[in-house]
Parts: structure tokens; C-alpha cells; sequence
């Protein structure tokens, strides 16, 4: 009979309808996080274990630094990044995800992370988030188009209303004690869009890092981040197609 139920729902599975029958969240390095779904419980489990430059970036950080996590999800990054420096600005479009990413910060208790429902582009645009699925926890959603990151279509499960902003647009409008030093950038494929709408941002020499998952055009994002001063220091694959490129000011 066991073996039957492990080999249905698998090892993993069943853990995380374990951890439900006597809690809503999972800790992870003293961090709570919700698991209202079993992607937000995969995602807690491999906080530090699955992008392990990102979180040996994070550590990096000075306690005096602003950090951006564009394409925050539920926010496990964000989270870690909250007690290791000054401020954390999370950007999370996909309404089930911002809706945990808030939950997330307030189980947590962080007074210096904010969240923000608002997608980044090169410019300001009033159009559609293209649900990938429409789950907790999903990624892949596309602003304003139906191909993913590999040039694949997909059928969209739900067309959200979304405004979006140039990342120059947006820190035109804040304080001067809120600009990033840091900033990663995890939006499956609009990469390339947000780093044309943040050439101000990219020459500032406030910026000190940015942390770009690519898939495709690879150059291209180099090039860009090149003419701003802003060189290549690692790279690590995190998946078959995918990589995570770590730039600093030189």
C-alpha cells in the first residue's frame, strides 16, 4: 500500500501533504515561507541549494544596499536579501504570486522589503500578463505576447490587466535613498526590453551589480551591459537552456 502511494504522488508529494496537516509555511535559514502550493513548497525547500551563485551573490551585498528583485515570484530571494542589506523593492506581476509575496513579508515580519504588482519594459504600456498557468507559485508568464522564453506559443490560461514602467521611468519617481545597487532580473525572455528601458540606471555608478537570467541573446545582453561599465564575473547554468550571468561595475 505505501509503495503505491509513492509511487503515485512520489517522495516529494508526500512530504508536502505531511508539512500541510500541521502547517501553512516551511522554514529555510530562519526564513518562513508559505506553501499554499507545491511549487511554493519546491521553492522553499531549494532556497539555498538551487541558484547557489545567487544566493553566494546575495551574502555579498552591504548592509547599506538597495536591492531590485525584478521577477521576484513568491519572493524566496527577496527574502534572503531583507536581512543582508538596507531595503529590498520586489517586482512581481502575476496577481497569485504577488499575493504570496506580500504574505511571505508579512510572515516574516520585514519592515525593509516592499512589494510592488507592476511589470518592467522599456517603456510605460498599458496591456496584458499572459499566464504561462494559473497556479501559485508558476513562472513563465509573458507581458504582452504568447511565446515563452525559447520562441515557443502557448495557450494563455488568463489575460491579467498590467501596467508596465522603464526601470529609468520608475526610479524617476523615487527617493534618491531608494536607487539599487544591486538588481537581478529573472522575467523568462523580456530581459533585453528591461535593459533598454534602464540605460540610465545601468550607467549610474551607484549601480554596483546586475544579476541576468538568459536564455537567448546572450551577446547582445553583454554588449549592452558592456558599454555601461558592467562586466561578466560568473556564470551558472540552471537549466538545459539557461543561465544566470552575474555582471559588476569595474
Amino acid at each position: 500500500m505505501i509503495k503505491k502511494i509513492i509511487l503515485k504522488f512520489g517522495l516529494g508529494k508526500i512530504e508536502y501533504y505531511f508539512y500541510k496537516i500541521f502547517t501553512s509555511y516551511y522554514i529555510n535559514s530562519g526564513i518562513k515561507i508559505d506553501i499554499s502550493s507545491y511549487e511554493n513548497f519546491q521553492r522553499a525547500k531549494s532556497l539555498k541549494v538551487k541558484e547557489t551563485d545567487t544566493i553566494e551573490w546575495i551574502e555579498s551585498f552591504n548592509k547599506n544596499d538597495i536591492f531590485y528583485d525584478i521577477g521576484a515570484n513568491i519572493g524566496v530571494y527577496s527574502l534572503y536579501a531583507s536581512s543582508r542589506c538596507k531595503e529590498v523593492l520586489s517586482f512581481e506581476p502575476h496577481f497569485m504570486n504577488y499575493n504570496v509575496l506580500n504574505k511571505n513579508i508579512y510572515l516574516n515580519k520585514f519592515k525593509n522589503t516592499r512589494a510592488f504588482c507592476l511589470a518592467f519594459s522599456n517603456k510605460m504600456e498599458i496591456g496584458k500578463l499572459e499566464h504561462f498557468k494559473f497556479s501559485i507559485g508558476s513562472s513563465t508568464s509573458q507581458f504582452n505576447k504568447t511565446t515563452d522564453h525559447n520562441g515557443k506559443e502557448f495557450n494563455s490560461k488568463f489575460s491579467q490587466g498590467m501596467i508596465s514602467l522603464s526601470v529609468d521611468d520608475f526610479t524617476n519617481n523615487i527617493d534618491d535613498e531608494l536607487f539599487p545597487n544591486h538588481i537581478k532580473i529573472d522575467v523568462d525572455g523580456l530581459e533585453e526590453l528591461i535593459l533598454n528601458g534602464m540605460t540610465n540606471v545601468l550607467r549610474n555608478s551607484k549601480l554596483k551589480s546586475v544579476l541576468v537570467e538568459i536564455t537567448n541573446d546572450e551577446q547582445i545582453i553583454k554588449n549592452a551591459l558592456n558599454k555601461c561599465d558592467l562586466f561578466l564575473i560568473n556564470k551558472q547554468d540552471t537549466s538545459t537552456n539557461t543561465a544566470n550571468y552575474i555582471f559588476k561595475r569595474n
